[in-house]
Formats: structure tokens, C-alpha cells, sequence
């Protein structure tokens, strides 16, 4: 009932008035097969209230610890030890950093690097090095995506009135600069964009075509949106225009002001 085995209960007992915290220990040396030395290292090094505060999720401390940590508790302490100021949330994050990069944690120069914070550095570098590959990856591969959608853009959407005119993009850079000048955030549309869930164009000023004035966003038949710097709403003269503009194109407008 109280969750503790018979070696455990007979250790809790010969303390002959236990408190809550001596039941807990013994809780847990019963639910981890802990032996009193094994249980000393865990309330010194695992039992991070700090570091578990910040992951609500996880099921228990020492399960938690496990799926990272291959080798025993005494190795880990010994080496803990060797390192001024351990933290274990620190250890867990390069632990955690050598996974995702596949280093061999069997290999005790990667589980217990001489320098903890010069390791962690160095995975942390890798790792966002590798980050920034694969994003640039994803982001050419964008590019193609939208490059083949283009020009049938510029057939369906081609439109000027008066001192204004659609823009089609010239490429997914072109859209993240108009979210950089523009100070708003288009340029996190580039992966709808490339897919063609989203399609993005570009009103301008018929005399400065190079220069950002309005964005907009249309999905399927329907335009979502349209601003313009800091995410400001349409002029007049923008608003009439874009609203001609979808009704030659058929698009259906939201309440787009």
C-alpha cells in the first residue's frame, strides 16, 4: 500500500519514528532497486528540482535520466564530481545535443568530455551549424517549388489601376525582404507560399515598382489579407484598388480594412 518493498519496509521501521521524507526515499529506492549509496548520488545530482521544474511532462526524474544516460550511477557521479559547478540541466543538454547529432554515448571521451562547457559549446556550434544547413536546404528547395508556380501567377494575377499595380514575386527572397522592410511578418510565409497553399503578391506604386507599399495574401479564391508597413491597414486609395482587383480576378475579399 505505501509503495515500498520488504527490505525497504524493514529499514523504514528500524528508524521507529519515520518522517514523510524517509517514506519517500524509501518509496524510491524501492520503485529504482536503489541501494543506499545509489540513492545518496540521486538526491545529490538527479533530483534537480530547478532543472525538472521546467519539464512538467516527464514521468519521473530518474526515468527521464535513463533514456540519455547508458552507464551507472557511480560512473556518473565520479565524473560529476570532477566538474566544478555541475548543473544537470547543463549535462542533460549536451547529452541531449549528442543525440540529435548521433555521437556515440558509449564512447566515454563523448559521456564524460574532460571540459563539460567547452564540450557543450562545441556540440552546441555543430549542431546549429547542421540546423542552418538543413534550413538552407529546405529554403532552395522552396525556391524550385515557387519558381515553377510563378509564372502562372503573373498570367492570372497581372492587374493596374489608375497609379497602383499587382507585383508577382520575383523569388522567396523577394518575399522575405518585402517582410523585412515592411516590418511585418510575410517572410514566415515562404513555406506556404512554395507549396501554394498561400500566394503572395506585391502591390506597388506604378512609378516605384521597387519600392514595398502594400502585401497580400490570397488562399484558394479568397483574399486574406493586405498591409502595409507595421502591418498597417489600406489606405482609400489601396482598399478601392484591391477591391477592383478582386473582382476582376473573381476572388471573394474578407473584411479586409
Amino acid at each position: 500500500m505505501l509503495s515500498v518493498d520488504s527490505k525497504n519496509w524493514k529499514a523504514l521501521l528500524a528508524n521507529g519514528n519515520p518522517t514523510v521524507m524517509e517514506l519517500v526515499k524509501r518509496q524510491r529506492m524501492t520503485q529504482y532497486n536503489f541501494s543506499e549509496e545509489e540513492y545518496e548520488i540521486f538526491e545529490k545530482y538527479l533530483n534537480d528540482r530547478q532543472y525538472y521544474y521546467y519539464r512538467p511532462n516527464t514521468a519521473t526524474e530518474y526515468d527521464e535520466f535513463k533514456k540519455v544516460f547508458p552507464k551507472t550511477l557511480k560512473q556518473f557521479a565520479k565524473y560529476a564530481d570532477s566538474q566544478d559547478g555541475f548543473k544537470l540541466k547543463f549535462y542533460m543538454d549536451y547529452l541531449n545535443l549528442c543525440k540529435e547529432l548521433k555521437y556515440d554515448l558509449n564512447n566515454t571521451f563523448v559521456l564524460f568530455p574532460k571540459d563539460l562547457k567547452m564540450a557543450h559549446d562545441m556540440a552546441t556550434e555543430h549542431f546549429n551549424r547542421k540546423k542552418e544547413q538543413k534550413k538552407k536546404r529546405e529554403f532552395n528547395k522552396q525556391k524550385k517549388s515557387y519558381l515553377a508556380l510563378k509564372n502562372n501567377y503573373i498570367d492570372k494575377f497581372s492587374f493596374e489601376e489608375n497609379n497602383l499595380q499587382i507585383v508577382v514575386p520575383e523569388d522567396c527572397d523577394a518575399i522575405l525582404r518585402e517582410g523585412q522592410k515592411l516590418h511585418h511578418c510575410v517572410g514566415t510565409y515562404v513555406s506556404k507560399v512554395a507549396n501554394g497553399t498561400s500566394i503572395i503578391l506585391f502591390v506597388r506604386k506604378i512609378n516605384k515598382t521597387d519600392e514595398p507599399y502594400y502585401t497580400m495574401e490570397i488562399q484558394g479564391d479568397e483574399m486574406i489579407q493586405c498591409r502595409g508597413f507595421s502591418n498597417k491597414h489600406c489606405t482609400r486609395e489601396v482598399h478601392k484598388f484591391i477591391k477592383d482587383f478582386a473582382k476582376k480576378k473573381k476572388l471573394m475579399m474578407r473584411d479586409i480594412a
